[in-house]
């Protein structure tokens, strides 16, 4: 490639990254929808403000403001596979109550509408991680962290296209776009495989890690330090030292040039080809710890989940979450409360939407929709 187009394209990518958008501070944050889930944990939010949940042998489809829009009577003891926003999700059925433990009668593949578009009879595999976008999916055999488990590699028909043993896997998902497949084995570290051509990168020990959109800007941290590739090569090094906390998440934008990570008490956001930090911020209020953590594209916004915990003896603890939103200065520009029924140990989630222009924040068994406007 010409020396000039390759000054082109890096000029490019560098202005992209650094695309400026208008003051947060003139948003406007508004709930849109709100819905309440209900008893069970087996549910997930789909593409466009749908979800769906497992509830009584009943696989249910819900509109965006909570109407029923499908209801499929399945037979044996379910099992909900979908990543949050996706266009599909994936249902296991066992004739044993008792999930990923033997071997699924069936799995089938609807789309967000409940419209069947694969099954699986009889698969050798008793869980599944399923592509957002429905091209692909990966049939676990062997409950996590046993001594040996198959992976079995499947497009969106449910054609099997490729097999791999591992050695105690720890779990996996895929890139956005479907395009690249991520796990995490206690031998090998995080790997990544590619959904439509025979490639793999290996990163070694994560202890968290997150992908952009399409899979080729992956983000890891090993104790204190962390790690930015580009399609399998180290581009950057951080040194965590906003406090003396383990990383808890780590989360990168839809187009790969920034990423943040949050500890149980601070939050800090830097570019992925910078080894330096942009800023970061504390939980305002000691009893508030940070959960979870999302960035939309360009750094325009920052949202953080935080789990109201003054400790193990206060009968409040749990009790609250919130959703503190910040501009890309670091200014807090929105908080959104919410005192969920139930409580679970990885929520509240905070994502953006950027589709339908705005956040989604989830509690353990309920969730809203949060519109941003101009005013």
């Amino acid at each position: 490639m010409p020396a000039n187009r390759r000054l082109g394209i890096v000029a490019l990518a560098l202005m992209l990254c650094s695309f400026r958008v208008p003051d947060a501070t003139a948003l406007t944050f508004s709930v849109e929808s709100a819905s309440q889930v209900g008893q069970t944990s087996r549910w997930t939010i789909l593409e466009g403000g749908r979800w769906a949940k497992v509830e009584g042998g009943l696989l249910r489809f819900y509109s965006p403001d909570g109407q029923e829009v499908q209801k499929l009577d399945l037979k044996g003891n379910q099992y909900l596979v979908a990543s949050t926003g996706g266009q599909v999700v994936g249902v296991i059925s066992y004739a044993d109550p008792q999930p990923k433990m033997l071997n699924a009668l069936t799995f089938e593949l609807y789309d967000t509408g409940g419209r069947r578009l694969t099954r699986v009879d009889g698969p050798s595999f008793s869980s599944a991680i399923v592509a957002p976008n429905g091209n692909a999916f990966v049939g676990v055999d062997g409950a996590e962290g046993l001594p040996n488990s198959v992976l079995r590699f499947y497009d969106g028909q449910g054609n099997r296209r490729d097999t791999l043993a591992v050695e105690r896997f720890e779990g996996g998902r895929f890139s956005r776009d479907g395009s690249h497949f991520f796990f995490v084995t206690a031998k090998d570290g995080l790997r990544a495989r590619g959904t439509g051509v025979a490639s793999e990168n290996q990163f070694g020990r994560a202890d968290q890690w997150a992908v952009s959109a399409d899979g080729r800007l992956v983000v890891i941290s090993v104790g204190r330090e962390i790690k930015c590739y580009r399609e399998g090569k180290q581009i950057s090094s951080l040194s965590w030292s906003a406090d003396t906390l383990p990383i808890r998440s780590l989360t990168v934008s839809q187009d790969g040039c920034h990423a943040a990570a949050i500890s149980a008490v601070h939050a800090a956001v830097f570019r992925t080809d910078s080894s330096a930090f942009l800023w970061n911020v504390s939980s305002a209020e000691v009893d508030w710890n940070l959960r979870s953590v999302d960035l939309r594209d360009g750094l325009s916004l920052v949202a953080l989940g935080l789990d109201y915990d003054p400790g193990p003896d206060s009968a409040e603890r749990h009790s609250r979450s919130r959703c503190d939103v910040y501009d890309r200065a670091g200014r807090l520009v929105h908080t959104e409360e919410d005192q969920p029924e139930k409580w679970g140990a990885l929520f509240p989630q905070v994502r953006f939407d950027d589709d339908r222009g705005g956040l989604v924040f989830i509690s353990r068994d309920r969730f809203k929709f949060v519109k941003i406007g101009l005013p």
